[in-house]
């Protein structure tokens, strides 16, 4: 065991530190003892509500980015402990940058950093042990990966002890398509009405219990909560496929959802954000049906009925099932349960998230996590070649944006869009933050994976910048939906900061270009918002980081939803039901430039002006 002990003052006042010394293949057994002190006030500095991380770029350019190692052994006197992951010392060399990072959340929800000087570290080569593998460590990723898989784990046991319920009701389920083809329950003529003897739209179907339940048919506004797309705007619906996808909304929600719609005023512009919902099967469970996180989409289409908008903001499927063909089902499934699982109502559009592509197989391949590769897939083999993604039209297809459902504006069948409201006098748009390019690198691999490289490309900021946000009326209001927030800054993060250039000339009425050298991201885009004049942004917003937040640092509203699948920054207690759900609507009062955030289950009530 070897400890050193190391004084850091925050206001960047520190004499040089001491050199660490350590060897390949050293691990938790090494670890720092700090003092931080604040020099403006000469007193320790109080950690009490911060996070601190050891953050270090290493010689081969792999990352870290530690918060499990940290433990903060006295918090207002400034007194923490270090213990070094196995990879920071896992390549021989000086560390190219080492420091240590502290957060916190004030007030109004901004996140504030600061962080120490340099930390010189030496890793000394290890001649005699073999694999000592370097990769990029990111513990909270890891983390959120072991809290993904013990939710399934529980689930799947839920899942167990219910199973003859299960098969009970996929008879009935069964029994129900069976009848509805033999024309024994429903009479259809050429116009789509009902032939029966209840009253005009309405037909009947019974249960084995004796149970009725009713269905509404083309040309009425109501739909089923049972037979989810029943009536996808004609009868020419496959219903073994589609009719019952993500199951029905848990009665215990019902009155939750009826206390959100309460509080919506109907004349305002209301948007149902859910993100993150992370739809998918962690093993060869066959009770698909069940998946909770698809049947959160029933409590966001409750809904329906009441607001103007849904919007699925990435992440719609998790991107680990065991294997390619599973998760491209998964999107359809998703695709299908979104855009169909009511009729009427709202307009319902899919962004792209960064899992959405499934390259977390690829990322791990890359980085020699055979291992992890032959237990997601089954011992499948998948180490034995590059895992594939879902391509961008593959993705098009499961959203459906060729069709253009609700007479939005694409760029051609393009994952981004826009769609004026002339009622409510509001321009929404609609951005792909997983915008990759379809780059290998030498060894064949995709060059930039989509799980950890987000952004936007020279097309879509065109688009945007000369048509998205062109043309607008003087008396309409813009909002922005993306996955990812415009306040997130890393090197994996590409050109989001000329996104925001644009919506900030935008704002203002500028004439100016944005441009970046960045090999394969180049961009050079020159527009002209003077002849338009000044136009106001509503808000941007995003999912992604799991967690809520307000902040206007952008030059804008940035307002960030939790996720549907209760994993991560704002995670409740671990639970497969459906309460544990979150998401938001966003309801924009124009005509006193104000805007109500409703939350529903871990989502919480905010507001903000514009």
């Amino acid at each position: 065991m070897s400890n050193q002990y190391l004084s850091f003052d925050v206001t960047k006042q520190s004499t040089p530190q001491q050199l660490i010394t350590g060897r390949q293949g050293d691990s938790q057994l090494k670890f720092v003892t700090m003092l931080f002190w604040d020099g403006d006030k000469n007193v320790p500095y109080d950690l009490t509500g911060k996070k601190v991380a050891f953050e270090a770029l290493k010689p081969d350019n792999t990352h870290i980015v530690d918060y499990e190692g940290i433990t903060v052994l006295d918090a207002p006197a400034g007194l923490v402990r270090y213990s070094f992951n196995e990879q920071v010392f896992s390549v021989a060399g000086t560390m190219q940058q080492a420091f240590f990072k502290i957060t916190h959340t004030d007030s109004d929800n901004n996140v504030i950093a600061d962080s120490t000087l340099e930390v010189a570290i030496n890793i000394v080569e290890n001649r005699v042990e073999f694999g000592i593998n370097s990769k990029d460590y990111l513990s909270e990723y890891d983390d959120l990966i072991a809290q993904v898989k013990k939710k399934f784990d529980d689930y799947a046991a839920t899942v167990q002890d219910s199973i003859d319920k299960a098969t009970a009701l996929h008879a009935d389920i069964i029994r129900y398509l069976d009848l509805i083809k033999e024309k024994q329950v429903l009479l259809f003529n050429d116009t789509g009405e009902v032939i029966n003897n209840h009253h005009s739209g309405e037909a009947l179907l019974t249960d084995s219990s004796g149970k009725t339940i009713p269905l509404y048919v083309k040309g009425h506004a109501k739909t089923t909560d049972g037979l989810d797309d029943f009536v996808n705007n004609n009868f020419e619906t496959n219903l073994e496929e589609k009719a019952v996808i993500g199951g029905l909304t848990d009665p215990k929600n019902i009155s939750k959802l009826e206390q959100l719609k309460s509080k919506m005023d109907h004349a305002d512009f209301n948007l149902v954000f859910i993100t993150d919902v992370h739809y998918g099967q962690w093993d060869s469970s066959p009770n698909r049906l069940n998946n909770f996180t698809l049947k959160h989409l029933n409590n966001a289409l409750y809904m329906n009925d009441v607001v103007d908008v849904i919007v699925y903001g990435g992440d719609n499927i998790d991107g680990w099932t065991r294997n390619r063909a599973a998760m491209l089902n998964e999107q359809h499934e998703f695709g299908r349960k979104a855009l169909f699982g009511r009729n009427n109502g709202a307009d319902k559009f899919i962004l792209k998230g960064n899992h959405d592509d499934a390259s977390g197989n690829i990322y791990q391949y890359k980085n020699g996590d055979f291992k992890y590769l032959d237990w997601l897939n089954g011992n499948l083999g998948y180490s034995a070649s590059v895992p594939k993604v879902i391509t961008e039209a593959e993705l098009k297809e499961a959203y459906q944006t060729p069709k253009k459902l609700f007479g939005e504006m694409r760029q051609s069948d393009s994952l981004f869009f826009y769609k004026d409201y002339p009622n409510k006098k509001i321009r929404l748009v609609g951005l792909n933050s997983n915008d990759t390019p379809t780059v290998l690198d030498s060894n064949g691999y995709p060059k930039y994976i989509g799980l950890v490289n987000v952004g936007f490309q020279q097309e879509q900021l065109n688009w945007l910048a000369n048509i998205a946000l062109k043309n607008i009326p003087e008396d309409y209001v813009t909002l922005i939906v993306s996955h990812v927030p415009p306040t997130s800054l890393s090197s994996d993060l590409h050109n989001q900061n000329l996104v925001n250039q644009i919506i900030n000339d935008f704002k203002t009425g500028k004439k100016n270009s944005v441009t970046s050298a960045e090999e394969d991201w180049q961009v050079n885009v020159n527009y002209d918002f003077s002849a338009q004049g000044e136009r106001d942004v509503i808000a941007y917003v995003s999912g992604h980081l799991h967690e809520e937040f307000l902040v206007t640092t952008p030059g804008f509203n940035s307002i960030s939803v939790t996720s549907s699948i209760n994993s991560g920054a704002d995670s409740a207690a671990a639970s497969n039901a459906p309460d544990t759900d979150g998401w938001s609507i966003i309801s924009v009062d124009k005509e006193n430039r104000h805007v109500n955030i409703f939350g529903f289950g871990r989502g919480t009530d905010r507001i903000t002006d514009y």
